[in-house]
């Protein structure tokens, strides 16, 4: 008998709500604003970068999914994309989706993508449609790479960008940590614990919820 693979704690907690989403203001309040001048966050591309496990991904689809249903959403590596496949997508993107109307594509390592990819998607981003949102990550290191391998700052230039910041997260990490910990029954010590187990994890949220899983809070 087939059985579901259990998911990660950190999976099964990642933010599906923008009120969940915590300890990056600049970013969200960028978002805000282009809600506020154009009334979606559609017709836009979106560079996100910051240090591995901070929630790069997970801002990435919370923008997915205020345009795109999951049906038309779509997630790559930004390696794997060719000239093939960028056709193929410029060529589908033009048709509105169905439920929200809109479509999403998210590509995580953005610092992956060759040059002549690079060169192909200022042109289509100058023809994107304004029910599409289209969202590169990366880490910082890897935006450098972009910058300085590939010459990535044009693209990067053209999109919205939203660095996110690894200051001021240990405190608001920490409360969304322990309430994970008490729905799960693996919360066993104070707010500072989880302060510390936050510094101990460089802010990364994945890495505390991971550790967290394993019992690191539970009394003993």
């Amino acid at each position: 008998m087939e059985t579901t693979k259990p998911q990660p704690l950190h999976e099964r907690f990642r933010p599906r709500q923008w009120s969940d989403y915590v300890g990056q203001p600049k970013a969200l309040a960028a978002l805000e604003a282009i809600r506020r001048v154009n009334g979606t966050l559609a017709g836009q591309a979106y560079w996100i970068s910051g240090v591995t496990g901070i929630g790069k991904t997970t801002l990435a689809r919370l923008i997915a999914g205020e345009i795109s249903d999951e049906f038309t959403t779509i997630e790559a590596d930004a390696g794997d994309c060719t000239a093939d496949s960028l056709r193929e997508l410029e060529r589908t993107w033009c048709q509105y989706g169905w439920g929200k109307g809109g479509r999403a594509y998210i590509f995580n390592e953005a610092h992956r993508m060759r040059a002549a990819i690079v060169g192909r998607w200022l042109t289509m981003l100058e023809n994107q449609p304004a029910h599409v949102v289209v969202i590169f990550t990366t880490t910082n290191d890897g935006e450098q790479m972009v910058m300085d391998g590939i010459d990535g700052k044009p693209l990067i230039d053209r999109c919205t960008r939203l660095a996110l910041t690894s200051q001021g997260l240990c405190k608001p990490f920490a409360v969304r940590a322990k309430a994970i910990a008490e729905s799960v029954g693996l919360d066993g010590q104070p707010i500072e614990k989880y302060e510390r187990l936050m510094k101990d994890c460089n802010n990364s949220p994945r890495e505390a919820i991971q550790r967290i899983g394993a019992g690191c809070m539970m009394e003993g």
